[in-house]
């Protein structure tokens, strides 16, 4: 009877402790457990639009082969962003994108006016940082070009004299 009562008590413990430790994160395996983190606060929804996708991969071509679905996200001193999940040249990889609230709640993007831009594979965008941020994470909270491949809100387009706006 011993033994019985312990093997039950041992599966309860057991079960208890995997559904207490194996809560599944909001983000791909491939973001770090201290990026995850950093973000979480941020989180509003996830987003799976397939027009939205196709838009984003279209406009963001140097960024993205394959758009595979994006959180939005929202905190105090950046207001309204998308974090966008995919594949470029077959690697996972990630971008912050500067939204308008309207793009939040209609699930589209229109911060940037991709109607006066010729997007090629080399286009570059610019960025803005966050202060206290991650390593990776883009430093300074002005839009200006990153060349260093940081991640930061990309919130304009680099014509290679400044950081164009729309």
């Amino acid at each position: 009877m011993k033994k019985i009562i312990f093997s039950l008590t041992l599966v309860l413990c057991t079960l208890a402790f995997f559904s207490f430790n194996t809560t599944k994160s909001i983000y791909p395996s491939f973001v770090s457990a201290e990026l995850a983190k950093f973000f979480k606060g941020d989180y509003i929804k996830t987003v799976k639009d397939e027009a939205l996708n196709l838009h984003l991969e279209k406009n963001f071509l140097p960024l993205f082969d394959d758009v595979t679905f994006l959180h939005a996200q929202k905190n105090a001193k950046e207001g309204y962003y998308y974090i966008v999940f995919g594949t470029k040249d077959g690697k996972e990889t990630m971008a912050l994108l500067k939204a308008s609230q309207q793009d939040i709640e209609t699930n589209t993007y229109s911060y940037i006016d991709f109607s006066k831009i010729k997007v090629t594979k080399s286009t570059w965008y610019c960025r803005s940082g966050r202060l206290n941020a991650p390593a990776g994470i883009c430093e300074g909270l002005t839009c200006s070009p990153h060349f260093d491949r940081c991640l930061g809100l990309v919130c304009g387009v680099w014509n290679g004299v400044d950081c164009d706006i729309f």
